[in-house]
């Protein structure tokens, strides 16, 4: 898994809202690329919806919540403000090592992994975090906190 302080690996996917380069984003913001595994799964979609509750204190942090997974009936499901970014091939997934390497479910190894990276504008990984088994997940006042140590704010 990328590490905090390493470079973070630029991309271009299709998204919600057209093509998106990490790095054309993220020098209008820190980024906060959110890989999760499995759509209307309970976990998945509880830990959506509590980011979109508190997501006015992640805009106050100046923070863009970008999810990354390859299902666009998603946002329909939930309702999500944040881009969504495709990867069915899941070779973003893979070059940040979000792979769920063990679980309960045998179908989920080698499938999107949860995983959350926090990315500067110099393209500098500031928080990393990925999941020992898909359905761990990180308290999102937990995370808030970390993202404020993070940036130093």
């Amino acid at each position: 898994m990328l590490s905090v302080g390493e470079k973070a690996i630029d991309f271009t996917l299709d998204s919600t809202e057209g093509k998106f380069t990490l790095s054309e984003h993220a020098i209008d913001s820190p980024i906060l690329l959110y890989f999760f595994p499995v759509i209307n799964g309970r976990t998945c979609t509880d830990y959506i919806s509590s980011m979109i509750e508190r997501n006015e204190e992640f805009k106050e942090l100046g923070v863009d919540i970008i999810n990354i997974n390859n299902h666009r009936a998603w946002i329909e499901h939930t309702g999500s403000p944040f881009v969504d970014l495709s990867d069915s091939e899941l070779t973003i997934c893979k070059a940040y090592d979000a792979i769920v390497k063990k679980a309960k479910s045998e179908s989920l190894i080698g499938k999107t992994n949860r995983a959350l990276f926090l990315i500067d504008k110099d393209m500098t990984i500031r928080y990393a975090w990925c999941a020992d088994i898909p359905s761990d997940t990180v308290p999102i006042g937990t995370l808030i906190s970390e993202i404020k140590d993070a940036l130093d704010i």
